[in-house]
């Protein structure tokens, strides 16, 4: 069952900017199915071998002799690496800059991801139910 109520909120209040305003119903239901970033339930820990994996060995290779030994400190910290802290992420931020491959992965691996509908629970959404709520 679709919640109409928070479906319209979404819709019509469009919070996150995802530009409802200029989508077709068809275009809002499928772009609610999409899977996004969310960062409210972050892994945890992951491992430093799942870390050190999401490096790229090029990008890696780039850095200088402090950075390399930055990331290689994060390679050596064994099983259970706690990312939820953020210090970690920062840490990797510090060395990888924007738009590198490594910098992604991270993002990545230290984010769940969940479409818009479920992390609102609106449930399955069609485009009718779209086109009800912009008419009501």
């Amino acid at each position: 069952m679709v919640d109409l109520v928070k479906l319209k909120a979404e819709v019509i209040g469009d919070p996150i900017s995802r530009g409802y305003a200029g989508m077709t119903d068809l275009e809002v239901s499928l772009d609610g199915h999409l899977l996004i970033r969310d960062d409210s339930d972050p892994p945890t820990f992951i491992s430093a071998a799942t870390l050190w994996n999401a490096f790229d060995p090029t990008e890696y290779d780039a850095l200088g002799p402090d950075d390399q030994a930055v990331v290689d400190f994060i390679g050596d910290l064994g099983s259970d690496v706690p990312v939820s802290a953020g210090l970690i992420k920062n840490k990797v931020f510090g060395v990888f800059g924007s738009g590198t491959t490594s910098r992604a992965n991270i993002i990545a691996l230290t984010a769940k991801l969940i479409s818009r509908w479920n992390e609102l629970e609106i449930g399955f959404v069609r485009e009718g139910h779209v086109a009800t709520v912009r008419m009501s």
